[in-house]
């Protein structure tokens, strides 16, 4: 029965959105899941790493990594027609209408 992976929607992840290093390309919310429907992560939710690279140092403002900001993904989904990478820190999203993430390697 075919029905079941009709609707995995990471069947269709392009191929150059994979585990591995990424930067941003501009500030981005580091959210609780893979979708702007989930609410972005408090700077105190924050690994260390994390931490160093948010746009605030007030542990209570929401999780923005700063532009430039390099992070590992741990794994990738596709929600909405939007590639989302789960870092150490959270959930980042990799393309949706732009590239807001290049991987590096």
């Amino acid at each position: 029965d075919p029905y079941p992976y009709l609707l995995d929607e990471s069947l269709f992840i392009d191929d150059e959105y994979t585990k591995g290093l990424y930067q941003t390309q501009y500030n981005m919310y580091v959210r609780t899941g893979a979708g702007t429907n989930y609410p972005a992560k408090k700077v105190k939710d924050l690994t260390p790493d994390g931490k160093k690279h948010a746009t605030s140092k007030n542990p209570n403002a929401s999780a923005v990594y700063k532009k430039g900001t390099k992070f590992d993904v741990l794994e990738i989904k596709v929600n909405d027609n939007q590639i989302w990478g789960r870092g150490y820190s959270g959930w980042v999203c990799l393309k949706g209408e732009l590239e807001y993430c290049l991987k590096i390697k």
